[in-house]
């Protein structure tokens, strides 16, 4: 037991050295600012979407980085045939868990033009289809945001700094490597 609790400690730290580093890089990067200024994106899924996207110049409209998000439910159309909706593993895991975290934190602030859409979109759809379709119009809002060079307006100002802060706080934080 001894062993197990040291051993989760050890991974602990190594976390927390981790998430310094990559407070660091984050910390004066002007698109880690720009997608900090969403609601629900902090400077970890901000570092993973520019990590996983890379040029975001290389998708011709919201539509097809949504769809190499993963956030696009694939159809299977053929003729008179219509396929079910179903959901199948396409697009970038990483950006569809770095949106669908986004979406729940940005539902915990419980205020924003988010929160109001995925209440409607709950009220028609159920829950799991209202996370995805909100996921699908976080990427829509990011990818905009992105093109533009512009930070989001609509967002709370003190959430935003809150972020920033936190930020400068980790990226100045000395990690001692045991």
């Amino acid at each position: 037991m001894a062993l197990l609790l040291e051993e989760g400690a050890l991974s602990q730290h190594q976390v927390e050295i981790l998430t310094d580093g990559l407070a660091k890089v984050g910390v004066g990067q002007e698109m880690v600012r720009i997608l900090q200024s969403v609601p629900g994106i902090d400077y970890v899924r901000a570092l993973t979407i520019l990590a996983e996207v890379g040029d975001v110049k290389r998708f011709a409209n919201r539509m097809k980085f949504a769809a190499y998000c993963g956030l696009v439910p694939k159809t299977r159309d053929s003729r008179e045939k219509i396929g079910v909706h179903a959901q199948l593993r396409h697009g970038n895991p990483r950006l569809k868990w770095a949106f669908s975290v986004a979406v729940r934190a940005l539902l915990k602030t419980k205020r924003g033009r988010f929160v109001v859409q995925f209440r409607r979109l709950e009220k028609r759809l159920g829950r799991a289809k209202a996370l995805m379709a909100l996921a699908h119009r976080l990427a829509f809002t990011v990818y905009g945001l992105w093109k533009t060079g512009h930070l989001y307006e609509a967002g709370s100002p003190s959430l935003y700094e809150g972020k920033r802060t936190q930020l400068a706080q980790r990226a100045a934080k000395r990690t001692h490597v045991a």
